[in-house]
């Protein structure tokens, strides 16, 4: 017997869970965590190598290095203390004793600079630890962990992708192109690819379906759970990569819904969807424009040389 698909009913349940208008009762509240609302996981090219702070023991440098690393994973941005590893910024640090200052309120200052990978400035920031002389030399593990909270922050927004605050998407010099939607049951592939592009086409992010004018590629990829007491968990993937294929991040949504809803036309359900993913795409983007700009122009060809004529010059400056 098929099942009826009641639109009204499963849209007013999509949108309680997506934007927490309404609060279902007890016995059919979904599980912590889902929603519409996108979280956001950007790609390693776009994340940030933190180095040895400069001035205590090796030891300590690199223990300081790997906490401001966890603090800045925690607000969802790529950190490393890999030399090796691929990034986009590099985080170095210098500590400068207090304690022979009179009066000072901190026992070290350190000195964060925030840099392209071509060696451009982006910010600073300069952050008091508190505590004893004693407790720093030694490595004293609350002093570690407050310098990686204090300066995860201040390092996060200099790049514009503190946690709860989207960047502010600047069109790209290329267009985006929004490749398939995989997975879905019923007609949600096409229906969320179609509202997938009219939801970016509202924003200020250039479409397109010429690869000539494409810099980044969107896929979606749908999965759907079995169901479990009537209702079926089903997850959405927004993949952003370049053209040649490298990730640039995903926006991922998770919504429980009644089962076998979705097995038929998706109609509304894919604009709520779609609407929902934009942020979290436009934050991803956002940030994969911002380190392209400041990627050295390496590839820029030489001036022209222009033929010579004997006995024309220009005229002497006067």
């Amino acid at each position: 017997m098929p099942i009826k698909l009641d639109t009204g009913r499963l849209l007013g349940v999509l949108m309680c869970l997506g934007l927490g208008a309404c609060t279902p009762p007890a016995a059919t509240r979904p599980p912590p965590g889902d929603g519409l609302s996108p979280r956001v996981r950007l790609g390693d090219d776009l994340g940030v190598r933190v180095e040895p702070v400069d001035g205590p023991a090796l030891p300590m440098a690199r223990l300081l290095a790997r906490s401001v690393a966890e603090g800045l994973r925690e607000l969802d941005l790529p950190a490393t203390t890999d030399r090796r590893a691929a990034a986009a910024y590099l985080l170095k640090g210098r500590a400068e004793m207090q304690a022979e200052q009179p009066g000072a309120p901190f026992i070290v200052l350190i000195h964060w600079t925030l840099l392209s990978m071509s060696g451009e400035e982006i910010g600073s920031h300069i952050l008091g630890v508190r505590g004893t002389e004693w407790h720093w030399q030694y490595g004293d593990p609350k002093i570690i962990r407050a310098v990686g909270k204090g300066t995860a922050r201040p390092v996060a927004a200099m790049i514009e992708v503190d946690t709860g605050k989207p960047t502010t998407f600047e069109r790209p010099k290329s267009g985006l192109l929004v490749k398939s939607v995989e997975g879905a049951p019923g007609d949600g592939n096409t229906a969320l690819k179609r509202a997938i592009t009219a939801a970016m086409r509202a924003t200020d992010i250039s479409i397109t379906e010429d690869l000539r004018q494409t810099g980044y590629v969107l896929h979606g990829r749908v999965t759907v759970a079995a169901a479990l007491d009537g209702r079926r968990k089903a997850t959405i993937v927004w993949t952003v990569t370049t053209l040649d294929g490298r990730e640039m991040g995903k926006a991922t949504q998770v919504n429980t819904v009644a089962a076998g809803s979705l097995d038929g036309a998706w109609g509304h359900e894919a604009v709520v969807v779609a609407a929902a993913a934009v942020e979290g795409i436009e934050r991803i983007l956002g940030m994969a424009e911002r380190v392209e700009r400041l990627k050295p122009k390496t590839d820029r060809p030489p001036p022209p040389e222009l033929p010579r004529i004997p006995g024309r010059a220009p005229p002497p400056p006067r």
